[in-house]
């Protein structure tokens, strides 16, 4: 997406040397919670980078999903 060409080229120079590419890291947030993903974003958290995933699920409960932008192993799940 264009909204913001600032936040997405600080987010490319995080991604930067990282294996797993957004597209596979959203598999996996699907594999571990069903549903549709509404929100993604990268962020650096205890000196790894993640992407986020926030899913609505099929019953309509919202979930997080963090997902290891290095291993693509899901890192953890939120929901509320």
């Amino acid at each position: 997406s264009e909204e913001s060409g600032q936040v997405s080229a600080k987010k490319n120079a995080m991604l930067t040397g990282t294996k797993v590419s957004i597209d596979d890291a959203e598999k996996a947030a699907l594999g571990r919670v069903g549903g549709a993903v509404v929100f993604s974003n990268v962020e650096r958290a205890r000196g790894k980078v993640l992407y986020e995933f926030e899913i609505i699920t099929s019953d309509g409960k919202e979930a997080e999903v963090h997902v290891d932008a290095e291993s693509g192993q899901v890192e953890g799940v939120e929901q509320d």
